[in-house]
């Protein structure tokens, strides 16, 4: 009962919306400006933008994240959409196989600008009638955490690391699957203060063997830190630090 009760209130939150939207949508119809609606789909919360230039707008959502496709839907009152025309200032727009959705990308490593100024209008003819200017702010994807299993750090069960093939570069709290891959790691191991072994620079996210070997001779306490940690993003092969981080055999 409780679950249904929660369902109908959400369909009514749904149903006042819908009305809301349809009175500002007549408020618009009367209103001889052009209107330009613009959704940038961050994670799972659609941004949602009208403008006479702009009537209503969610600033603290105008962000387009560096080095991934930022998927943005774009549509401007009575004109098709192969009518529009968009134009960045520092990343590119490509047009989907989906009508008026785009895909936006920031290919640089080190982006020189924090912000972000698309510029939207309409074909007439042979001309281009601007029709208004989308600011957005430019964010860099927090850097990833080395993880093994589903430890980021911390006490880690034996077993479960020896029968682990890879350190992996995962982003915690953001969806985003394969976004880089370890590239190279040193670490240390201690045992009571006193350092017993260590390798400097292995290549790849592999476990070698000499680590397994030293997790299968592994005692209670152990302790396994990992340093100079990088990693290549899928998306624009940059190269990233990771930060050091530290296991505890459990």
């Amino acid at each position: 009962m409780k679950i249904q009760q929660n369902d109908n209130e959400k369909n009514e939150v749904i149903k006042k919306a819908n009305r809301v939207f349809i009175k500002l949508c007549a408020i618009h119809r009367k209103m001889k400006h052009w209107r330009i609606t613009v959704i940038l789909l961050v994670g799972l919360a659609p941004l949602y933008t009208f403008s006479q230039t702009v009537a209503l707008e969610l600033r603290k959502m105008n962000v387009v994240y560096v080095g991934v496709d930022n998927p943005i839907k774009i549509a401007v009152e009575n004109y098709p959409c192969e009518k529009i025309v968009i134009n960045p200032t520092y990343g590119t727009i490509k047009l989907t196989s989906d009508s008026c959705h785009y895909s936006y990308k920031i290919d640089s490593c080190q982006p020189h600008t924090s912000k972000e100024i698309i510029y939207v209008g309409v074909k007439e003819g042979k001309t281009i009638k601007w029709l208004d200017t989308l600011e957005y702010r430019i964010k860099k994807i927090p850097v990833p955490q080395l993880c093994i299993g589903s430890y980021f750090g911390g006490l880690i069960k034996k077993n479960i690391w020896y029968n682990s093939n890879y350190v992996l570069a995962v982003l915690k709290d953001i969806d985003l699957e394969d976004y880089a891959t370890i590239t190279n790691y040193s670490y240390e191991i201690w045992r009571k203060d006193s350092l017993i072994y260590k390798e400097i620079e292995v290549k790849g996210n592999s476990i070698t063997k000499n680590l397994r070997n030293e997790i299968y001779k592994s005692q209670k306490g152990d302790i396994y830190f990992f340093f100079d940690i990088f990693a290549e993003t899928s998306y624009d092969k940059c190269l990233r630090k990771l930060q050091s981080v530290k296991f505890e055999i459990e």
